[in-house]
């Protein structure tokens, strides 16, 4: 499952369809604009917050939070509720971890 919606996003759900043994399921987004929306094939299904409905998350392994633009209240929020799924959580760093990171 892949929080966020956008540039980043994006970018991840083609990578993992060239890795083997991944797939990513659904993909969930704040903006009302997106659901439903099918993003290179993958179904954004509702809002962060709609993580916390068992049938959004059956048959999932891992949460990765692909949300390198957002506050760092907007990424706490989605990492809180990715937690809360039991899943295996991973985050896309964000950008100001990867300015951080360029810098040194």
């Amino acid at each position: 499952l892949v929080l966020g919606a956008g540039h980043a996003a994006r970018a991840l759900v083609a990578g993992i369809h060239r890795r083997d043994g991944w797939s990513v399921l659904a993909m969930f987004d704040d903006d009302p604009a997106k659901k439903g929306l099918r993003i290179g094939g993958i179904p954004v299904l509702g809002t962060i917050a709609d993580l916390q409905r068992p049938d959004m998350t059956a048959g999932a392994t891992h949460v990765i939070v692909a949300m390198p633009g957002a506050t760092a209240e907007q990424r706490e929020r989605a990492i809180g509720f990715a937690r809360q799924t039991g899943l295996l959580v991973l985050t896309v760093p964000s950008q100001h971890e990867l300015q951080s990171e360029a810098a040194t």
